[in-house]
């Protein structure tokens, strides 16, 4: 499997609303912005739009640093869930598989967010792996066996 570079419109498309500084929106997209269920939503339609684009893999954890623990305006219960939504929007709105790849959480609260994300996503149907190689190997499968099914 490939993580090929993102057209260059669909770059473009990004850099509207990803900071230029720390962010990278080429393929992998590595952007902070994800903290924000809106543009997490609108960074997944946007790469899942892409005609080179087969499925989006979308890697975070909840083992949050401590600016987004104290900051008073960050809860993760309500980031979990909105987040959630945001990836169901958006697969719904590129038509391309979403999954997500979950960093092992690094405390007891880190992990008790990690599974109640995890059991959000079962839901409807996102799948979440331990890994990126889990993941992209399973997307890898699917993605193969679509092909030979199709030909």
């Amino acid at each position: 499997m490939s993580c090929p570079t993102l057209p260059e419109a669909t770059q473009r498309e990004l850099r509207e609303f990803h900071p230029v500084a720390g962010t990278s929106v080429r393929n992998p997209v590595d952007t902070i912005m994800i903290f924000d269920p809106s543009k997490l939503k609108d960074t997944v339609r946007i790469i899942g739009s892409a005609e080179n684009i087969h499925a989006v893999l979308f890697h975070t954890n909840f083992s949050f640093g401590v600016w987004r623990r104290s900051a008073a305006w960050f809860d993760p219960d309500t980031y979990r869930q909105k987040a959630v939504e945001a990836l169901i929007e958006a697969r719904e709105a590129c038509g391309k598989p979403v999954v997500v790849a979950l960093r092992p959480p690094l405390s007891v609260e880190a992990m008790e967010q990690t599974l109640a994300f995890q059991e959000m996503c079962w839901g409807p149907g996102i799948p979440v792996f331990p890994s990126i190689p889990r993941a992209a190997s399973a997307l890898a499968k699917v993605l193969r066996w679509r092909q030979n099914r199709s030909c």
